[in-house]
């Protein structure tokens, strides 16, 4: 399966990931969703969470943000085909894609598939300077 975006040349697609649920995959999507928004810049948020954490980001941002476009892809709508549910603004330049959590390996090569930049969000590791006094 490769996740075919309907989009142009143009389009540039930048993927989250990390295989665990809880991992700051949606905090990590909302940052690039928003600096990459500025003027001349059309940025759009895919959300694939079934949680839908970054459309209901985007619905609480204040109306003197600069929009950016939502796309509920975690909604399977059997009254339209998956392309017309995934498409997007033809002005759009930015695509921030938030993945689901616990992917298979097809499914990861499809959300890959064409990034032009992928983000895995990682926690640092446990310090080990910061141990306590004997």
């Amino acid at each position: 399966m490769t996740l075919n975006i309907p989009g142009h040349r143009e389009l540039r697609k930048i993927v989250i990931l990390n295989p665990k649920g809880g991992s700051g995959k949606t905090t990590l999507a909302m940052e690039p969703g928003g600096l990459l928004r500025l003027p001349g810049r059309p940025t759009a948020l895919m959300d694939f969470d079934p949680q839908g954490s970054s459309i209901r980001w985007l619905r609480k941002r204040p109306p003197t943000q600069p929009t950016i476009y939502g796309v509920a892809a975690f909604e399977k709508k059997m009254n339209m085909t998956r392309s017309f549910q995934l498409r997007m603004p033809p002005d759009i330049r930015y695509l921030v894609v938030d993945t689901p959590a616990a992917m298979t390996t097809a499914q990861l090569t499809g959300f890959t598939a064409g990034a032009h930049a992928i983000l895995v969000r990682c926690s640092p590791p446990p310090s080990t300077s910061m141990r306590h006094p004997a």
